[in-house]
């Protein structure tokens, strides 16, 4: 573990003195260490925002801070789907569109715990099904339960499942976001 931390050490003190965080390093350090990746995210970011935040220090102190050059910058890099979050939207035969929106819900309640509950809403009401997913001896374990039994349940699976990835994709990579 004294390893672990002198590793973590040397790459903020390597990144910091080139005005980057680190982030992808720490990953790589974590995976073959062979922590849980569930946790991952956690980590990295924190350190990536401890190393980002003395450098942001140090710009502001030596005065190389220019808001109106800044201020453009910072209003792109707002997600515009914030508020919607991961939905599908899917025609039938040209005419309804009906929405699907992946909710989520971890059971432990902690950011370390890897079970979660996946539900696919449909109109952000409506449960369709839902996914129990979690981490079981280093492998993934999902348990599909459909609620509402229609003729498009298998397709919505399908779309559920895309969703939920696409989901864990967009929060295993947000540690890469903050600094390099």
């Amino acid at each position: 573990m004294l390893l672990l931390a002198i590793l973590f050490l040397v790459t903020a003190l390597l990144y910091s003195s080139v005005g980057f965080g680190g982030g992808s390093t720490y990953l790589a350090i974590l995976l073959i260490w062979g922590v849980p990746y569930f946790i991952f995210p956690v980590i990295a970011l924190l350190c990536n925002i401890i190393v980002v935040s003395g450098n942001c220090f140090n710009y502001i102190r030596a005065g190389n801070l220019n808001l109106k050059l800044l201020i453009p910058y910072l209003i792109g890099s707002i997600p515009f789907n914030w508020k919607k979050g991961h939905y599908i939207e899917l025609d039938e035969h040209n005419e309804v569109k009906k929405q699907y929106w992946l909710g989520e819900k971890k059971k432990g309640g902690t950011s370390f715990d890897s079970d979660t509950i996946y539900t696919l809403l449909e109109g952000g009401t409506k449960s369709i099904l839902e996914i129990h997913y979690s981490w079981k001896k280093w492998k993934e374990h999902m348990e599909i339960e459909i609620l509402d039994k229609n003729d498009d349940s298998y397709k919505l699976l399908i779309y559920a499942l895309f969703l939920m990835r696409q989901k864990q994709q967009a929060e295993a990579s947000a540690t890469t976001f903050v600094g390099g």
